[in-house]
């Protein structure tokens, strides 16, 4: 008996994943002026930075490395795909603020921060009005990529098509009282379908 419910559970989920298409990852590269990196990495004389694409931000760690700290200038950052920029948020910016001005950061010398963005197009608070009046909602988040076919052929074929595209972080750094503009742009050089271990 046991056993034929869990048959009977296991075909229903099964079928229900079916239900909903097949699920997709993405792999990246970043681009410089002169070389690929699959690290996700990039260094030069004043910063070193490592990058992690995630399905809804690009989180990244940005060190100092000279000896004057440098401002990140937010409110001139955009993510980029394609040929279209995207205002971004970062970590400690609400959702329901994005359109209103951003702090620059700073970072002290031979120091960093850990610190993610975020397309403000892909951000929207969900509502939750209790009796009381009180919105006690959330900010949501959608995908960087479509993470999933929808059982459509026609969107399998368009997602497979997003290898060899690019998204980007165009990001102003002031450096010694100079602004200097940094664009880190990440390559899809791979789409594959994620594989479930049930």
């Amino acid at each position: 008996m046991k056993k034929l419910v869990l048959a009977v559970f296991t075909a229903i989920l099964l079928n229900g994943c079916a239900m909903f298409g097949n699920h997709y990852k993405y792999t990246y590269e970043i681009v410089d002026e002169d070389s690929t990196n699959a690290d996700l990495s990039y260094d030069d004389y004043f910063i070193h930075a490592d990058f992690s694409i995630n399905e809804k931000d690009i989180s990244f760690r940005l060190e100092n490395k000279t000896e004057k700290a440098i401002k990140i200038i937010w409110d001139e950052t955009v993510y980029i795909r394609g040929n279209s920029p995207q205002k971004i948020i970062h970590n400690g910016v609400n959702c329901r603020k994005k359109n209103e001005p951003q702090l620059p950061t700073i970072i002290p010398a031979k120091t960093f921060i850990i610190d993610r963005v975020v397309p403000t197009d892909n951000t929207y608070w969900e509502r939750d009005i209790e009796e009381n009046g009180y919105d006690n909602g959330k900010c949501r988040t959608g995908n960087l990529m479509p993470k999933n076919d929808l059982a459509s052929t026609k969107r399998s074929i368009d997602i497979y098509a997003l290898k060899g595209q690019t998204i980007g972080i165009y990001m102003p750094i002031e450096i010694d009282g100079r602004k200097k503009e940094y664009t880190f742009t990440f390559k899809i050089t791979d789409v594959s379908q994620k594989n479930y271990n049930w």
